[in-house]
């Protein structure tokens, strides 16, 4: 929007006689206006809300405290003041509790089985009085396939533009699109085969816009504003500007630009121009919703309805320069292609000539409206944007902007970022403020001046030219964003062309770099560049995101079609406190070290690890708001692409011990009556330590040996990950602990894969099984292992021609004493909970070793004993 500003005299002095210290362009560079290709993408899938076709209500419902009308008076009083930058429109309201949706805070039974087997959840959330709202998205981890929909209740046959891992493109926070109302729902839909534990994303807050739209449009008759289609000759122009809202430090704001032509007709990217106050940085850039063809569709007909007006969303900042010492621009190119039919408007670097007419097409925020605006004026003299933020000294250029006089309409708060046409066309400037609105008519505006502009992004506008307009060749500017400096500061200096230098970003305390934008970009701090005409070096530095997120996170990777030892593996990960970290990836047999560095948003990667067949590609995300320590991301191999899930071990012994600490026993129970699956019961013993570290010793129901040493999250999920036959196998899943009686105990689905052995006498066939319910429980050494008095020991599968059950009696020392014909030792280890024994087979001389464990929660044991070719069963419980 706009910035009103109390304008001193000296700095509006005009430089009418030879512009003052601008010189004459030593080549003018230009691009018409022309119509932006149409392509495919512009024509995105959209989707339909399921919930409201099955008559499905929503999972939950929030409800905010209304605004108070003290509040509102109290904003829009703010609002009206003098010195505002841009016009707010809407304020951020954070939500008390955040609404997270993952495998942890959403159990099953909160998701809708759709007729199909497709998955759905929705959450109703409404900010009372709001006038529209926008919610606020964190911690994004969507699989493939996976929808989130947002959109108004009472319109909720409409079909909507769906939010998909392809469209974030790795992005774990967005600003979704406007609902107008005070109500808006989210729904989530997983079509079949897509697990919701996959899913993972947080409601953080909403945007509740307070300001109204334009619903009436002004007649023409003593104009405040203009209608823009009263003016046919401008409409391609017209089709070129966009109505911007964005979020920004708590709350949402209203701007205006306009996608901008560029020469290389090859390129098809989409370069949007608007203001520096505006748009300063990329985080602000990412929250920006573009409103095209926001107008009438005939001279001063109808305000335009805003539920039709098409929208995308999101940008990339290429290029900024703040005030001072710069002419307050924003160079972004949008990610989602615009709808057809808009234009790209030409630019010229030559300078209008004295009392020039020109033109500003503009989304005003005040009443009466904000559709589609044009106001016609005068370029009357140079002026200094420095001077206006009491700015200037011996390095200002001091005519960094173009001054304007209207005559026929005027500028107001939400005009900002507006771009300026001459009497061709063709944009001059970009618009930073100034005294004109409609109670001062004769008012002044100043525009940054795009030849200036156009100095620092001509690479990007017209890339085959390398020739400067009317500044030296060779000078840089650097700016840093943020705290921390740059080695060797070029700032002002004028450089040698065709000579490669070097600049190093370093961080002050408590910030860590973010990437270099300006002329060139880079993620790296150390920056090597050629000086090839002005350039701008920004080094952009934030808050240190790290500090709350910083530990080591245990976890692992796995296809969604299922377990394949090819595809799954686990990650053990240590992150600084500055980002850094190093780890360890195992998948099967093969591991590999990580090390690196997370950029500042959170993310890493694509990033490529091990060689020819081995090869892996990683890509890995925190949480950087500490609320779920929890990182996402992806393995892809030559034949597939896993999910990757880890959470951070936050135990410490003395402040924070694991409320799980303890002994447990497992079992990892068989299939009975399935003589191609064991039968028989695997077990464990489990230990957790007060720092939350955990330590698993056991044996599978074929006798494999079970080991695994990891840590678990602060919620009690428990990655069990441990590759087996060479690594030709696995066991695999979450398991989650549970220290509320009488429950006490863990318990998960496991995922068992074991290969064909053509020489094994067991399952040389082999066999994947993905659904054991494994279940422990809390073991105490100081009460009986087992609270039985006469136990029966059932014994089926393994080649047995029939079941059979030997009776005993328990001591209060849980010694076992046989009361059946046919023999039977029984031993517990009452330190651990396990047992072992030797029966013989009923009619026969046969006898077999066994070996399981005691749940002492349910008062019964498991285990198994091998058979010629197939495992067998033993249940321990109470005697009938």
């Amino acid at each position: 929007m706009k910035r009103l500003c109390n304008v001193p005299l000296t700095a509006l002095i005009l430089c009418l006689a030879g512009r003052g210290l601008a010189q004459p362009a030593e080549v003018v560079h230009s691009a018409p206006t022309v119509r932006a290709p149409d392509r495919p993408e512009a024509r995105e899938a959209r989707a339909t809300p399921l919930g409201p076709q099955f008559g499905i209500g929503f999972t939950r419902t929030v409800t905010l405290e209304p605004f108070s009308t003290d509040l509102l008076d109290e904003l829009k009083r703010q609002d009206t003041e003098p010195g505002q930058k841009r016009l707010r429109v809407g304020l951020v309201r954070p939500l008390d509790k955040p609404i997270v949706v993952d495998r942890t805070n959403v159990p099953a039974s909160e998701w809708t089985i759709l007729p199909d087997g497709s998955h759905l959840w929705s959450v109703q959330i409404s900010s009372p009085g709001a006038l529209a709202i926008r919610l606020h998205l964190e911690s994004l981890a969507l699989p493939e396939q996976a929808r989130l929909l947002l959109y108004d209740p009472a319109n909720s046959s409409q079909a909507v533009s769906p939010l998909t891992a392809a469209k974030l493109s790795g992005q774990r926070e967005i600003w979704m699109h406007t609902i107008l109302g005070q109500t808006a729902v989210l729904e989530c839909q997983l079509p079949v085969g897509v697990e919701p534990a996959t899913v993972s994303f947080s409601i953080t807050g909403l945007s509740h816009t307070y300001r109204s739209l334009a619903t009436v449009v002004q007649p023409r008759a003593e104009p405040c504003e203009n209608d823009v289609s009263c003016y046919s000759s401008w409409a391609n122009q017209a089709a070129a500007v966009a109505r911007i809202q964005f979020v920004d430090t708590g709350a949402e704001y209203l701007c205006t630009g306009c996608l901008i032509n560029h020469t290389d007709t090859t390129n098809t990217a989409d370069f949007f121009l608007t203001a520096n106050h505006c748009i300063g940085d990329q985080t602000v850039a990412s929250t920006i919703q573009f409103f095209w063809f926001y107008q009438t569709s005939n001279c001063d007909g109808a305000a335009p309805d805003m539920n039709n007006v098409p929208s995308t969303s999101g940008a990339t900042l290429l290029a900024t320069s703040a005030v001072p010492p710069g002419n307050d621009f924003s160079l972004l190119q949008l990610p989602q292609a615009p709808p057809s039919g808009v234009f790209y408007a030409g630019w010229t670097t030559a300078l209008p000539t004295n009392n020039e007419s020109v033109a500003i097409i503009h989304h005003p925020g005040l009443p009466p409206g904000d559709y589609t605006r044009i106001s016609f004026g005068h370029e009357v003299g140079t002026g200094n944007l420095d001077a206006l933020t009491g700015g200037g000294g011996p390095q200002d250029n001091v005519n960094n902007a173009w001054q304007v006089q209207w005559f026929s309409g005027v500028t107001e708060d939400g005009s900002s970022g507006s771009p300026l046409f001459d009497a061709n066309q063709q944009i001059i400037g970009q618009l930073y403020g100034g005294t004109s609105d409609c109670t001062n008519q004769t008012g002044t505006d100043l525009f940054g001046r795009f030849d200036v502009t156009y100095n620092n992004i001509h690479q990007y506008i017209d890339p085959g030219s390398v020739t400067n307009t009317n500044t030296n060749t060779g000078l840089v500017t650097v700016i840093t964003n943020g705290v921390g400096t740059v080695s060797p500061n070029y700032n002002n200096q004028i450089l040698q062309p065709n000579r490669t230098y070097t600049v190093t970003a370093r961080p002050g305390a408590n910030y860590v770099f973010a990437g270099w934008t300006g002329t060139f970009a880079s993620s790296a701090p150390t920056l090597s560049f050629t000086v090839s005409g002005p350039t701008v070096l920004q080094a952009n530095f934030v808050p240190n995101p790290f500090l709350p997120v910083a530990g080591t996170y245990y976890g692992m990777f796995s296809d969604t079609n299922g377990a394949q030892p090819q595809s799954s593996g686990f990650l053990t990960l240590a992150v600084s406190s500055r980002g850094g970290y190093t780890g360890r990836l195992q998948a099967g047999s093969s591991a590999y070290s990580l090390t690196g560095s997370f950029a500042s948003n959170g993310s890493v990667g694509p990033t490529n690890v091990g060689r020819g067949a081995n090869a892996l590609n990683i890509t890995m995300t925190l949480d950087l708001s500490g609320a779920t320590d929890h990182l996402t991301g992806t393995v892809t191999g030559s034949a597939f692409t896993a999910q990757l899930a880890a959470d951070r071990a936050v135990f410490n012994a003395r402040t924070n011990p694991a409320p799980y600490q303890g002994k447990y026993t497992l079992i990892i129970p068989g299939v009975p009556n399935a003589p191609t699956l064991p039968q028989g019961n695997g077990f464990g013993t489990v230990t957790v330590s007060s720092t939350g570290k955990l330590t698993l010793s056991g044996a599978l129901a074929d006798g494999t040996v079970l080991n695994q040493s990891t840590g678990i999250s602060k919620t009690g999920l428990w990655p069990l990950y441990v590759p087996l036959y060479r690594g030709l196998g696995l066991v695999q899943g979450w398991l989650g602990f549970n220290t509320n009686p009488p429950s006490s105990g863990v318990q998960g689905t496991v995922a068992w894969a074991r290969p064909s052995q053509a020489s094994s006498k067991l399952y040389a066939a082999g066999f994947t099984n993905e659904s054991l319910l494994a279940s422990g429980s809390l073991f105490s050494a100081a009460v009986p292992v087992i609270n039985l008095v006469t136990g029966a020991v059932l014994f089926a599968g393994g080649d047995l021609s029939a079941p059979f059950t030997n009776v005993v009696t328990l001591g209060s020392n849980s010694q076992a004493k046989d009361d059946s014909t046919n023999r039977i030792t029984l031993t517990f280890a009452r330190s651990t909970g396990l047992f072992s024994g030797m029966v013989t087979v009923p009619g026969t001389t046969h006898s077999v070793p066994f070996h399981g464990a005691v749940l002492q929660n349910a008062a019964a044991g498991y285990g198994y004993f091998l058979g010629t070719n197939q495992s067998g069963s033993v249940t321990l419980g109470p005697s009938q």
